[in-house]
């Protein structure tokens, strides 16, 4: 328990787990592969695809909760790659984006770097989680960096009894040098999410503003749009309303 809020913890297990190949971004990562590819050289039908990840994300546990997309632009705290595991915290984008808005609205005297709200994923894997960067026509080049800096993506894929994660994210390039992206390929056996967001809202504002992260939240879980500035301040002026 951190700050008198108990962090929620959800878990969901697989078995018999097993990589999809082959490594190329139009199946491993098809969902986020036209970043990569010109729209005439990857067909794919992104309203299906959320449609069916909306249909099946509660077999993702509390994971399911932040898919497809909803961890987009999350600064990665940590990354560990191990043989059995892939484990990250996130400062989740979402309610730090509503936290800022909340501070400008407020005039808060909170400073901008103590907006940090973590998400701890583990993905415990059948095998040892491929690093990648993206190549010519989408192939995956592999890598041997784990210094990455942003969530960007995600692309759940399910056949039979193969589930497999595809991650993009973003590594900041160093001095003048251009950032690239990195993909993590995880074959995935079971994921433990451990939410701390809560606990972490009340540590920074106490009780005085735990309606507004309520606000946020139920917002949040209907899949409302929370990301951009102006929805925040939006939905910090609809708390006010409905508070008064």
């Amino acid at each position: 328990m951190r700050g008198g809020t108990p962090m929620a913890k959800a878990r969901i297990v697989w078995t018999g787990a097993a990589m999809i190949e082959p490594l190329n971004l139009r199946t491993v990562g098809a969902s986020f592969a036209d970043a990569f590819l010109d729209e005439d050289e990857h067909a794919f039908d992104g309203a299906a695809y959320r449609s069916w990840l909306r249909e099946h994300r509660s077999a993702l546990g509390t994971f399911g909760n932040y898919v497809p997309g909803k961890l987009h632009d999350s600064r990665v705290m940590s990354l560990h790659v191990s043989d059995a595991a892939v484990q990250m915290v996130l400062n989740d984008f979402a309610t730090r984006q509503f936290a800022h808005a909340l501070v400008e609205t407020k005039q808060l005297p909170i400073a901008t770097n103590r907006l940090v709200f973590p998400l701890e994923l583990e993905f415990k894997t059948s095998q040892r989680a491929l690093l990648h960067f993206v190549g010519e026509d989408g192939e995956l080049v592999a890598a041997d960096t784990l210094r990455v800096d942003e969530y960007l993506y995600e692309h759940v894929a399910v056949a039979g009894d193969a589930h497999s994660i595809g991650f993009c994210l973003w590594q900041a390039g160093e001095a003048d040098a251009r950032g690239q992206y990195v993909v993590l390929l995880a074959s995935v056996t079971e994921i433990v999410a451990t939410e701390q967001q809560a606990s972490a809202w009340h540590a920074i504002f106490g009780s005085a503003y735990e309606h507004y992260y309520r606000h946020f939240k139920r917002a949040f879980d209907d899949d409302r749009f929370v990301f951009g500035h102006a929805e925040c301040l939006q939905l910090v002026a609809d708390c006010d309303s409905a508070m008064a």
